[in-house]
């Protein structure tokens, strides 16, 4: 029974060892692991920038279209839901004409989402090989201070508010 106390103890200690170690471990690597993950996320951003910039004028009106037709469903279903949750649902030509309303909104708001992603991808890609230039020229240059995360959050109010 004394050695089976012994084995608890021993187990324990070990297992408290091994969380602070592990505590410790982990915020020693947040910082790095968080500056790790912000390159990552920079260096997508700056391969979907160069992608869809690249875009012919004919990919994106395919794209457009496909948003379209994508926002179009979505925004037919919440349009008749929408009335059926307000107490329309027994009249189908409200909740057809709800129906109708949602989708276009939402295919307009789709279409012009991907229009505008991709005119800020162009924009963002002329604006670093301007930055790249300064640079090679040997001008004073600075980086620029804008979060990723937060352009993206900003972009798609932006875009919202233009629907």
């Amino acid at each position: 029974q004394n050695q089976n106390q012994n084995q608890n103890q021993n187990q324990n200690q070990y297992a408290h060892t091994t969380k602070s170690s592990t505590f410790s471990s982990r915020k020693s690597t947040t910082s790095s692991a968080r500056s790790q993950q912000d390159q990552d996320f920079k260096n997508f951003m700056n391969m979907f920038d160069e992608t869809v910039s690249s875009m012919s004028e004919e990919e994106l009106n395919m794209a457009m279209g496909a948003a379209s037709v994508v926002g179009s469903v979505i925004g037919s279903i919440i349009g008749a839901r929408a009335t059926k949750n307000r107490g329309g649902g027994g009249n189908s030509m409200i909740t057809s004409a709800a129906s109708m309303m949602g989708s276009a909104m939402a295919s307009q708001a789709a279409s012009t989402l991907v229009k505008s992603v991709h005119e800020d991808s162009r924009q963002r890609v002329l604006e670093r090989e301007e930055r790249e230039a300064r640079i090679r020229r040997g001008e004073a240059v600075e980086e620029p201070r804008v979060d990723e995360r937060e352009r993206i959050i900003k972009d798609v109010f932006g875009t919202v508010r233009r629907v």
